[in-house]
């Protein structure tokens, strides 16, 4: 392998024999070796990287990153997205990268408290600038694991292991059942030994090693009532498969037959799943060459695990019968909180790919080395993934959306993300390793590790049952507040795919029961009585016209999240994103209060689908009497939160001779245009330090009335500063647009209003700052509420 001039300088064995003596027992925590200076500059790099491997693939990382960190400071709210053009077309096309040095250097960093802390090879390239914003991306970094070829101490000590290209090899059994040995045994939040379980209604028996079959066991029939088990978490795959099976040179199936390809699935599957047709056949023995892959896959782990007992929701639910499926789905809670261990087919998108096959090998950098003994060895360079992909950097609340599988099929599948958060432990099978999560560890099969304070279910947990809430004080931060763990799964969820839409309740109805268990509140189509306010407060999560969709069958009420279609963000929740010098600061006001409240579900099932709902709210109803486009950022004279990518107009509102410009957008492109109003639900004021002067965020939503008096269904969100439009002279009538034309430019600049305070409001050392009163009092008379009924 060619080496540029300035990577054949680079001495591993020796840097690492350097650092090694330098170590003591009192060692810091971190500390890094530094060696000369590496290339000059991006050009430098970019020309060496066209004949040099490590060259080539620095380059191709560090660009990767720096994407990676533009998107997720996009994503949080933290940069504009009309700021992310400044990023693109490379680093060397970027002023303040072009030109700086790297830093290239060893570091050593825990990962666990009292392991030894690992190796790591480091570039990094630092803008110069430092920073032009606050927004910028800053430091951007390439890591590397060393991985040595010989198993020395040393080598054990320090060095990431190297990954067995096949996930079903003895190495990667070994490296579960340390896992496993580790949680049984001394981690003190989860389940010890292989405590016996109730096992579900049906359970798959696999515990013959001898046999080529595997046999339904239905739990009436048994003798055995309780064991561990296994709970399978897979992507079915209804596309893939059945385009997979349709190409099936020996049996291809004509879909034309049938009259869609969910139909032609289900014929296709009858062999591989339980159905009123298939059940006793099941009951009587399956050969386990004719299950999909990815079930074979499964029975694989259970019998090297020593575990009998095998879930498979495929298989031990009738799929055709829907009182069984409406009645085992509603047991999904029990069945993956009680399994042993949940298997995690992260990297298969359909069940005939199967998860255990051999991974590419992995790319690495070698460099070669012989030993004292004469033994001729390497150690090597792996690229590691971005920090958003890293478990040992996602342990905190800046990064707790980030996750190592976030690129996997399964990662995107709704159904698996309430088994991911239900499991006490789980193994998971990505493209490039295995990974390990449990209430105590998270952890990946290079070593890459953290140690976790709870795990997703005590998270949703934590804060269902907390006091404070976004309208009260928040002594330890804005992530421990009433459903602000909930809400933020929804962000998650809403972002992954689902076969059937109507299945949007069902597939959440387990963590929904298991939080009901701990905080005793009820539940209303995804939304919680006690974070009520909060959970009407959602918007889309991406800009564009068309980001979310209403579905063509009813799903649920408009008003509920699941009405639509898409990604969604909560808005009172996301606020500190886009206002960072806000966060902690208790100044929330409610303006809404709901006075009765009703959900018919479909099924007996409480937590699950429902027919219908309803929500009787007294608040601020104001008559929406202009609508224009909006500006990306309205101009202020103190800083300003960064726009909501749900809002893309500008609505004015009037009571009497009163009028108030608010920011705000439609869910969807279908709505009435001609008769919209807007229901405020909480105000936020925003300042310096006593609030003088002061801006006044407000927060609601826009509906449309029905044909029923007094009912109204939801259209969209009002997420904004009260807004001013400065003219350079007398407004026109052309100006002041009228509501039949909502989209039409007109003249002058839209600004934040400024309010100074009615009273003093900061005492400097001797308490926090109070919050304003309401500087627009006129909006909230009795006068102007209004009790309305949302369908």
């Amino acid at each position: 392998m060619a080496f540029a001039m300035a990577c054949h300088g680079i001495k591993l064995h020796e840097l690492l024999q350097d650092t090694h003596e330098l170590w003591t027992k009192d060692r810091p925590s971190s500390q890094s070796k530094q060696w000369p200076k590496w290339h000059t500059d991006m050009k430098s790099l970019k020309s060496s990287s066209k004949y040099c491997h490590l060259c080539e693939s620095i380059l191709q990382a560090l660009e990767y990153d720096l994407q990676t960190s533009v998107d997720e400071l996009v994503k949080s709210g933290d940069m504009p997205e009309s700021n992310r053009s400044d990023y693109a077309g490379g680093l060397q096309k970027i002023s303040k990268y072009a030109k700086y040095l790297f830093d290239v250097s060893l570091c050593y960093d825990p990962e666990v408290p009292g392991q030894t802390p690992r190796a790591y090879f480091n570039i990094t390239l630092k803008p110069d600038p430092p920073r032009y914003s606050s927004w910028d991306p800053g430091d951007v970094k390439v890591s590397f694991r060393i991985v040595a070829s010989h198993a020395s101490i040393e080598a054990q000590d320090m060095l990431a292991c190297q990954i067995d290209v096949n996930p079903a090899s003895d190495q990667t059994f070994s490296q579960i059942g340390m896992w496993l040995d580790a949680c049984t045994k001394d981690h003190e939040k989860c389940p010890k030994g292989k405590d016996d379980a109730p096992l579900p209604t049906r359970i798959l028996d696999v515990g013959d090693l001898s046999s080529k079959m595997v046999y339904l066991r239905e739990l009436a029939t048994m003798s055995e009532k309780s064991a561990p088990y296994i709970a399978l978490s897979h992507c079915w795959g209804v596309e893939q498969a059945t385009e997979k099976l349709t190409r099936d040179t020996k049996n291809p199936v004509d879909l034309s037959q049938s009259s869609s390809v969910l139909d032609a699935y289900w014929e296709v599957r009858k062999a591989s799943q339980t159905t009123t047709e298939t059940l006793v056949e099941k009951l009587q023995g399956v050969p386990i060459e004719a299950l999909p892959q990815t079930a074979q896959d499964a029975i694989i782990i259970a019998r090297k695990i020593g575990i009998s007992y095998l879930w498979i929701d495929s298989l031990c639910i009738i799929q055709d019968d829907k009182e069984d499926w409406l009645r085992e789905s509603a047991r999904m809670a029990d069945i993956y909180l009680n399994a042993f261990l949940v298997v995690g087919a992260s990297n298969s998108s359909a069940d005939y790919d199967g998860f255990l096959h051999e991974r590419p090998e992995p790319d690495m950098v070698k460099f070669n080395h012989t030993l004292s003994d004469g033994t001729n060895t390497y150690l090597g360079l792996q690229l590691l993934p971005p920090t958003s992909r890293r478990w040992a950097m996602i342990n905190s609340p800046e990064t707790s959306n980030m996750d190592p599988l976030g690129d996997e099929p399964l990662t995107h599948r709704a159904w698996c993300l309430q088994e991911r958060y239900l499991a006490r432990r789980m193994v998971l099978y990505g493209s490039a390793q295995v990974f390990w999560e449990c209430a105590e560890l998270l952890a990946a099969q290079d070593g890459d590790s953290v140690v976790r304070a709870d795990d997703y279910l005590q998270e949703l947990k934590a804060t269902a049952s907390v006091k404070p809430t976004i309208f009260e004080p928040r002594p330890d931060g804005d992530d421990m507040v009433n459903y602000r763990a909930w809400y933020k799964m929804v962000e998650k969820y809403m972002s992954c795919a689902i076969t059937q839409g109507t299945d949007r309740l069902p597939a959440l109805a387990g963590l929904a029961s298991a939080v009901a268990s701990s905080s005793h509140d009820e539940y209303l189509a995804g939304i919680w009585r006690n974070g009520m306010i909060e959970g009407l407060l959602w918007s889309k999560a991406e800009s564009g016209k068309s980001s979310l969709k209403r579905p063509d069958t009813y799903r649920a009420p408009s008003w509920s999240w699941v009405s639509v279609e898409g990604k969604v963000q909560f808005t009172v929740y996301n606020f500190f994103q886009r206002c960072l010098w806000k966060r902690g600061i208790a100044d929330y006001e409610a303006l809404a209060k709901c006075v009765d409240y009703g959900i018919t579900t479909d099924g007996e099932n409480i937590y699950g689908g429902v027919k219908s709902g309803y929500l009787r709210i007294t608040a601020p109803l104001l008559r929406v009497f202009c609508m224009q486009v909006s500006q990306p950022n309205p101009i202020s004279d103190i800083m300003v939160p960064f726009t909501s990518l749900a809002c893309d107009r500008v609505f004015g509102l009037s009571v009497g001779p009163n009028e108030m410009y608010l920011e705000g957008g439609f869910d969807v492109e279908e709505y009435d245009s001609n008769n919209i109003s807007v229901l405020l639900l909480a105000r936020l004021p925003d300042g310096g330090n006593g609030f003088d002067p002061f801006i006044d965020i407000r927060f609601g939503i826009i509906v449309n009335p029905t044909d029923q008096e007094g009912v109204y269904r939801r259209v969209g969100i009002i997420d904004g500063p009260v807004l001013a439009r400065r003219y350079p002279q007398e407004p026109t009538t052309t100006e002041m647009a009228a509501i039949e034309s909502p989209d039409k430019e007109v003249g002058g600049r839209w600004v934040c209003e400024l309010f100074a305070p009615d009273h003093t409001l900061y005492d400097g050392d001797d308490g926090p700052e109070e919050m304003p009163s309401d500087p627009l009092p006129n909006f909230r008379k009795e006068e102007y509420m209004a009790t309305v009924t949302l369908i």
